[in-house]
């Protein structure tokens, strides 16, 4: 009697420790996983926040600037728009950096975003080929890439 309750504790104990190392396993093996969510994530985000800054310069009667302040933020922009309702800003890093802020206030965010202009960032060299060179701020997080295009003011997936 003895020996059939230490083999039904061997066994209870040898199929919770099989299950807390599958589990553990599984947990781990999809971080890459949870990355390309937050990455998708994030695009919405984005998306999300371009709209809301469009109907506010509507609803506040199309002024050159707005006070944009996203959930959850810990202090609102100053985002100035251009005639259509879209942000307008200098093509550059700290530019494309302080866009993305716009829509998440982290300051860890640079260790797992990694930011890149696309195209010219002065258009006064290139002359009139401006116009033809793709301007945009690229990000790509967890191997994932989107830009924000500045000519047509659209995010567009990589």
């Amino acid at each position: 009697m003895y020996s059939r309750k230490l083999w039904h504790f061997g066994m209870t104990a040898f199929v919770v420790v099989m299950l807390m190392a599958l589990s553990i396993s599984h947990i781990f093996s999809s971080d890459a996983k949870w990355e390309q969510a937050s990455a998708k994530g994030l695009q919405q985000k984005i998306s999300l926040g371009l709209e809301q800054i469009y109907w506010q310069w509507q609803n506040e009667g199309r002024p050159s600037e707005i006070l944009y302040r996203p959930e959850n933020a810990v202090q609102a922009v100053i985002i100035k728009l251009r005639e259509d309702g879209k942000p307008d800003f200098a093509l550059s890093d700290d530019n494309c950096r302080k866009f993305l802020n716009w829509f998440v206030q982290d300051v860890s965010l640079d260790q797992f975003v990694n930011v890149r202009v696309e195209g010219s960032q002065d258009p006064q060299k290139t002359g009139d080929s401006a116009q033809a060179n793709q301007r945009a701020c690229s990000y790509t997080m967890a191997n994932q890439s989107f830009a924000y295009d500045l000519k047509d003011a659209q995010l567009r997936s990589e």
